[in-house]
């Protein structure tokens, strides 16, 4: 499934080639987070369940870097980010799916996470201040 992360009906087509072939291959750049290839994408990694028990990958995944190539060097690099916005330079070049979705809202929003300690018994309140 070439360019998956742009395909339309991808978790459909994905669900339906399962049933038809037990060797399916995903390939795609970067087109952010809320798509089937990027679901796919999080099969391939380490992660944790919901009581913190770390899962190993479901499926094998291959990532190859613009760097990892033997012709490549930041010279060719530079070359070819001229005139990129820096979305397509994070789709093309990067594999950075946070910073390949064009228009953003807040285009620096920190990817950082803040684990939160819930008490049942208490009310919770969550905001954020993008104002700066």
């Amino acid at each position: 499934m070439d360019e998956m992360a742009f395909m339309q009906n991808a978790t459909t087509i994905n669900a339906a080639a399962s049933a038809a072939t037990p060797c399916r291959i995903f390939n795609s750049t970067p087109n952010g987070e809320g798509n089937e290839f990027y679901r796919m994408r999080k099969l391939t990694m380490e992660r944790k369940d919901d009581e913190g028990n770390l899962l190993q990958p479901d499926i094998k995944g291959l990532r190859y870097h613009w760097s990892d190539h033997p012709l490549y060097d930041t010279k060719r690099y530079e070359w070819k980010i001229r005139g990129m916005s820096k979305e397509k330079v994070a789709q093309e070049l990067e594999i950075d799916y946070n910073t390949a979705v064009v228009g953003r809202v807040y285009d620096n929003f920190p990817t950082k996470h803040v684990t939160l300690e819930y008490k049942i018994d208490k009310p919770m309140y969550v905001w954020m201040d993008n104002s700066h």
